[in-house]
Formats: structure tokens, C-alpha cells, sequence
């Protein structure tokens, strides 16, 4: 990333901290409902005339450059390909360079306009581990297992696209409650009441399972050309959108688990201004499953290569 680019989210930022917990208050804003018929699914309904339905898809990792070897790593690597070669595969390793990635991901629309492309550019490494095996004749092989790994509490920077255009720019803060301006600028958002589910199923790991907190970030940047910021409560589980420091979007998921009962589900849906247009309100639905595919994302260990 740039300096230039750094600089804007730097700034954009600090306005965020200052202001973005200016006006939480819900009070004003309609319930919006959604619809999810199968449970795991990435498919939600919506009864609007422009959109009635969207998904997300799962988050694909490729390279962006080559990255670097030490040269630790470099022999060794090299030594088990000699391995292979000359001694049918005697030694097991692994090795690791360094890399930058692309997260790439898309909200997939019933029309192709309304898609949106999601790009999260992030450091990592490129595990490669090699493994002796043994085949149904006897031989010995070699089988090369790699897996991309992302620094998550690095620098993660993301881009917004519709229609090759680019509608949104972002920095994402993957642990909040660690940034201390940050939390501190946000407690009433942070701080907000969880709702225990009760269920009359009494097994203790489905109660857990009923009120798991969700992954929590935040994204800090500017979409559409005006400030944005969402922040991603996981105690609350809910999801909180601000723009121009002002509260215009509340998302509540619903529950993602393949433990929950039919009888336990709870439908998602949005808290918006009752005024919002319709243009706006395709925006809403398509940046609340953005919400959803970014808390799949950020945090996840790893992806396979």
C-alpha cells in the first residue's frame, strides 16, 4: 500500500475515534426483516422489488508477489527435494516465506450490476510442509501439503467494487476491544446489554451454542465518497454502521450453527431509517452480508493453497 493511502486511513481514522459513538441511538429506526431458509447457508430473501435475494461467497486467497526465503528456509527446502529425488523421500519438513495476500470474495446478486467484488490485501506466510507417505505397492512419495497463513493483526486493507468501480476503501482493525483509542471512543457500542437466549432444551453445550459470541472487528474507511464506519459487536452479535459519524444501520445475524433447532432459529434483519430510499436500502442488505462474509473471514487461521 502507499503512503498516500496510508495517510487517508490514517486521518479517516481519527475522525472515526473522535465521533463515530456520537448517536447510537435505535430508537428512530424501522425493523427490517430478512430471510434465511436453510440454516449455513449464505443465501438470504428479501422482500424488495430490485432485490430479492443475495449471497456471499467463501473468502479465496492468492499471492500478490513472490515474497522471500531466508536462507534457512531455502536450503532446507531445497535438501528435501534432494531427499525425494535420491532417496525416495527420507526426510519430512517444513519450510516457510514470507508473502502478501489477496483475500478476494463477492456478494453475488440475482442481477450481475448489484454484485459487489470484496479485496482485502494482508501479509502472511506460505507454509509448505512435506510429508513421507507410503503407497498401496509399498513406495515411498512425497506429498507437498501448503497453506497460506494471514497476519491478521497486521496491516489489512480492503477495497469495495460494484461494476469495476471502486465504492469502498477501508482499514480493518481485527481486535477492537484491544485498540484502546478506539474502544475507548466506542464503549457505548462495546458495552451494549447481551441478550441471553433461553431455550427449553436445557443441555448445556446447546445453551452455549444459542449465545456463542461471533467473531468481532471493525472497518474504519469511506464508501460511497462518505465516511464509514462498522463496527462488529460479537457479545451483542450485533453489527453497527455508521456514516458521516452517524448511526444509519443496525444488523442483527442470525444464528449460524448446525446445533440450532428449528424451533430456536432467529430470522436476521436490519434496523434502518423508515425514510431510507430503495436505492439505499439494496445498499443496506448487500453491506450487512458483507458484514457476514468479513466476520467468516478475518480471523480465520488459515486457507488451504
Amino acid at each position: 500500500m502507499n503512503l498516500s493511502i496510508k495517510v487517508f486511513l490514517v486521518l479517516l481514522l481519527s475522525v472515526a475515534v473522535i465521533s463515530s459513538s456520537a448517536q447510537i441511538n435505535t430508537s428512530n429506526l424501522d425493523s427490517i426483516p430478512f430471510i434465511k431458509a436453510k440454516k449455513m447457508s449464505n443465501v438470504y430473501e428479501f422482500n424488495h422489488p430490485a432485490l430479492t435475494w443475495a449471497r456471499f461467497s467463501s473468502p479465496k486467497a492468492e499471492k500478490v508477489d513472490q515474497g522471500r526465503y531466508t536462507t534457512k528456509e531455502a536450503a532446507k527446502d531445497f535438501g528435501a527435494d534432494i531427499a525425494e529425488a535420491f532417496f525416495g523421500g527420507f526426510w519430512e519438513t517444513t519450510t516457510s516465506r514470507e508473502m502478501n495476500w489477496l483475500i478476494t470474495g463477492q456478494i453475488v446478486c440475482e442481477h450481475d450490476w448489484l454484485n459487489w467484488d470484496i479485496e482485502l490485501y494482508c501479509s502472511g506466510e506460505l507454509h509448505k510442509e512435506k510429508v513421507r507417505e507410503e503407497n498401496m505397492d509399498g513406495s515411498k512419495s512425497v506429498n507437498t501439503i501448503k497453506t497460506i497463513v494471514v497476519d491478521w493483526q497486521g496491516s489489512v486493507n480492503g477495497f469495495l467494487t460494484e461494476n469495476e468501480k471502486t465504492i469502498g476503501q477501508f482499514l480493518i482493525i481485527s481486535r477492537p476491544r484491544s485498540d484502546s483509542l478506539f474502544y475507548n471512543a466506542n464503549k457505548d457500542v462495546f458495552n451494549e446489554t447481551k441478550t441471553i437466549l433461553k431455550s427449553v432444551y436445557k443441555n448445556k453445550y446447546y445453551t452455549e451454542a444459542l449465545n456463542r459470541n461471533l467473531n468481532e472487528y471493525a472497518v474504519v474507511g469511506k464508501f460511497r465518497d462518505e465516511r464509514f464506519v462498522l463496527i462488529a459487536n460479537g457479545v451483542s452479535r450485533n453489527m453497527w454502521f455508521f456514516i458521516n459519524d452517524n448511526l444509519v444501520c443496525v444488523f442483527q445475524p442470525d444464528l449460524d450453527d448446525l446445533l440450532i433447532r428449528k424451533k430456536d432459529r432467529i430470522m436476521p434483519y436490519i434496523l434502518v431509517d423508515g425514510q431510507v430510499s430503495d436505492t439505499e436500502l439494496v445498499d443496506w442488505y448487500r453491506l450487512a452480508l458483507v458484514s457476514k462474509y468479513l466476520g467468516r473471514t478475518i480471523g480465520k487461521a488459515s486457507f488451504p493453497k
